[in-house]
């Protein structure tokens, strides 16, 4: 709930209550799997929403089109990367630094093949810093304390996202996908370089600032193809390569030319 304080808007803190664990039972084409999520706030909501593609629809590629490195930055408990395993990259690559979240997201993908899990998150350089945790839930944990948040933290660590992606060999990249609660731009500014190899980005933004700059930083190279805006400052929006749509024909015709 949002209250009206003396200095702006303030968040009521929810009453206290045991947070448990649940888990759902999934058919895969890996075989039946479990996932297992801390029940609070609208945790389960959010699980089930990725877990069937609602919130990452895949991008429309050309036909016959392979997913080979598919890069998960602010993976969480793995929602997003179970999804992501359905079209069967060869490589997953994700990236976690709450120690709570990566217990989960190493447990919910224990069982699938060609998934590398990394224990820290990425920005434009190395440094610790603290990661407030989520009021409800920890998908709102946080580098930058808000009204989402709590005082309660944890240390984690940042890498320097270029060196990262050097040092792992990630050349090409099919599909990046980048939810890091406010980090978003500093990390697209550090791999600037390396947007002419990626086909397709799926990045949410956490105010109407790092909208804009993600847009002037994305779309020298990259085309919109889908936002999702449901307020003010918050969003997901998905980038195509220009190159990837040129090559699918229908996108071309769908252009309609401005009048005379």
């Amino acid at each position: 709930m949002i209250r009206p304080g003396r200095d702006g808007l303030t968040m009521a803190t929810p009453p206290a209550k045991p947070v448990t664990e649940r888990t759902l039972s999934i058919a895969s084409e890996f075989g039946p799997l479990r996932f297992t999520f801390r029940d609070s706030g609208n945790m389960d909501e959010h699980v089930r929403a990725t877990i069937s593609g609602a919130t990452y629809p895949w991008p429309g590629m050309p036909t016959g089109y392979v997913y080979d490195t598919i890069v998960d930055v602010g993976a969480n408990i793995g929602a997003s990367a179970l999804w992501f395993m359905s079209c069967k990259p060869k490589r997953l690559v994700c990236f976690e630094p709450s120690q709570e979240s990566l217990t989960l997201l190493r447990r919910n993908l224990s069982a699938l093949p060609g998934v590398e899990i990394h224990p820290w998150g990425l920005f434009d350089r190395d440094r610790e810093v603290r990661l407030y945790h989520g009021r409800r839930q920890s998908m709102q944990h946080s580098v930058v304390p808000s009204i989402e948040t709590r005082d309660e933290f944890e240390t984690i660590a940042l890498r320097r996202a270029a060196t990262v992606f050097a040092e792992l060999k990630l050349g090409a990249i099919s599909l990046l996908k980048i939810d890091t609660e406010g980090c978003e731009v500093p990390i697209l500014c550090d791999i600037v370089e390396m947007l002419p190899r990626i086909d397709a980005i799926y990045v949410e933004y956490h105010s109407e600032r790092d909208r804009k700059e993600i847009d002037a930083i994305l779309s020298p190279l990259f085309i919109l193809s889908r936002a999702d805006s449901k307020h003010p400052h918050r969003g997901v929006i998905l980038y195509v390569a220009q190159r990837v749509v040129d090559a699918v024909p229908i996108y071309g015709a769908m252009e309609l030319k401005r009048p005379d």
